[in-house]
């Protein structure tokens, strides 16, 4: 190339940059339509130069069969009304050059402007492809359970408005973090907080224990819920630590609010409600992890999350018991009273209150108190948020969950009528369905015979049963199935890649660069041709490149 072709200016940065992000792309893109169909999610979120942007993410089953959710780009939003959302992604779904006759979900969070029934953005598209089914985010949903119980039982949102006082004032001085150092890495492991070998399988317990390795205490996340599991179960595990710090941070410190909210904090830690509220909102909360967890999973399907939510429900409404009360909740709360010297007590009660919760009990005991005031009706609203948020799944197109080996015994013929004509448009030979189903049951009654595990099939795994040869249609339903999207988690993971590549020192990023950089980011794993991109540049055969060599 010529001395003075650099070719490094702002303007052929960005350039080259969209052209890599195009390759990434058009491999992901020819993934999607050999798969044929898709779902959209999508998400939306402020940069740091106080623009909307929107992230747009695809699901969808390869040739392979496996499950696939990638990030196809951002779009600035100038209004952030259902017309103008619904019309940004009929637009990207154009220009990606994928039908909207393949289009079978929409992944949303349950905001009204994308939610409406009658006006939102998933019932503009709908109007389009009638077949492109709309699933409230379920981690978004579980997040909104959480929240809610939380902010039902007064002693349950009081601890957790205190908590997040208590550790955004340890972390918020490099001082007091420096004296919270000090005392949390050597804090001992106490055997009546994590149980013994009967206790091993309680989730709370497991949580303490893990909590014993941590050196640093977790500030409280404002919006994942779930999350705070992590921060009170470092509490818990080291409870005597936490108090140490406040001490010294109150005969260490030389500003007077400083030493004033520690001792604030410090009296805050040794009161009975707030020893118990903690221990119960840890023990419940702890129940709800390993489901948001399963949410966020990129392989996780629309059956795998109604059965895993439906198992969280039957755990959860276990734990109402007065046993449970007395050996996971009062004997943890009464442990740590005694770790800190103090004597567990009640609030003052009197026949008529209005302000405190005062539920009539058998006994007049501290553990009745609380057992009928806090923990009950905490149990009670997390049972209520859930059954109305994950209820039993009555959608049409759900139905076709009978079709898997460990349901395909009890499936009628009232609703193998119904699954034909519900994906009749999906099937390549629809008119056979039925005679196929024979086939698949008997190959499935010899399976169940060989393996014992089938009962815990998910559709992951149907799917490679069902040889798409042998199984035209049995196959093509699963790979609708999977197809639909649980949530729009994989644009809140764009959201962390936009944060990372347009912070303060370059908030004026143009959008073809973000898009391009955040492809190239995200989709690391795919490896992309320079020499293909460097043509691509020189496609007018005017740049002096000379020649290249790779």
């Amino acid at each position: 190339a010529a001395y003075n072709a650099k070719y490094l200016s702002p303007d052929i940065q960005n350039e080259i940059i969209a052209i890599a992000g195009d390759e990434v792309l058009e491999v992901i893109l020819s993934r999607a339509r050999c798969a044929k169909w898709f779902s959209i999610m999508a998400d939306e979120c402020t940069d740091v130069a106080n623009l909307d942007q929107m992230a747009v993410c695809i699901r969808f089953v390869d040739v392979k069969r496996i499950v696939n959710e990638d990030f196809i780009g951002f779009v600035p939003l100038d209004k952030v009304d259902a017309a103008s959302i619904s019309t940004a992604l009929l637009k990207i779904m154009e220009d990606c050059k994928l039908d909207l006759r393949n289009l079978r979900g929409q992944g949303y969070d349950g905001a009204s402007v994308m939610s409406g029934l009658k006006s939102g953005v998933s019932a503009r598209i709908k109007e389009l492809q009638p077949r492109a089914e709309y699933h409230h985010c379920r981690a978004h949903a579980l997040n909104l359970v959480i929240s809610s119980s939380c902010r039902s039982v007064d002693m349950i949102r009081t601890v957790f408005d205190d908590v997040n006082q208590l550790t955004w004032f340890l972390g918020g001085s490099p001082k007091r973090t420096a004296i919270l150092k000090r005392h949390l890495p050597d804090a001992k492991q106490v055997d009546y907080l994590v149980g013994d070998t009967d206790d091993e399988k309680v989730e709370s317990n497991i949580n303490i224990a893990n909590a014993f390795s941590k050196s640093l205490l977790p500030k409280l996340c404002e919006t994942r819920w779930s999350a705070r599991v992590d921060t009170l179960s470092v509490i818990l595990a080291k409870y005597k630590a936490v108090l140490a710090s406040l001490e010294d941070v109150r005969k260490e410190s030389t500003a007077t609010e400083a030493r004033t909210k520690a001792t604030a904090f410090i009296h805050m830690m040794e009161k009975s409600t707030f020893v118990v509220a903690i221990v119960i909102a840890h023990h419940i909360l702890s129940y709800t992890k390993p489901l948001s967890l399963a949410l966020q999973n990129a392989k996780c399907d629309v059956f795998k999350a109604f059965t895993d939510a439906q198992t969280c429900k039957k755990v959860v409404a276990a734990q109402r018991s007065d046993e449970v009360f007395n050996r996971c909740i009062w004997m943890k709360a009464a442990a740590i009273a005694e770790s800190i010297d103090i004597e567990l007590g009640k609030p003052r009660t009197v026949g008529r209150m209005r302000h405190r919760a005062n539920a009539a009990f058998s006994d007049d005991s501290v553990h009745g108190y609380y057992r009928v005031n806090a923990y009950f009706p905490f149990v009670d609203h997390c049972l209520n948020e859930l059954n109305e948020r994950f209820p039993e799944q009555t959608r049409p197109s759900f139905l076709a969950f009978q079709l898997l080996p460990c349901r395909l015994q009890n499936i009628t013929e009232e609703e193998i009528a119904d699954i034909q004509v519900r994906y009749e448009e999906d099937m390549p030979d629809s008119p056979g369905f039925v005679r196929e189903l024979e086939r698949w049951k008997m190959f499935c009654s010899g399976l169940q015979n060989r393996d014992k595990d089938t009962g815990n099939q998910s559709l992951e795994t149907a799917i490679q049963l069902a040889d798409p040869n042998y199984y035209p249609n049995v196959h093509a339903v699963f790979r609708v199935l999977l197809t639909m999207p649980v949530g729009s988690v994989p644009c809140e993971r764009s959201f962390s890649a936009m944060r990372r590549l347009k912070h303060w020192s370059r908030s004026t990023m143009t959008e073809d660069r973000l898009s391009g950089l955040a492809s190239l980011f995200i989709h690391r794993d795919i490896t992309v041709c320079r020499e293909k991109i460097m043509r691509k540049f020189d496609e007018t055969k005017k740049r002096r490149l000379g020649p290249l060599h790779f």
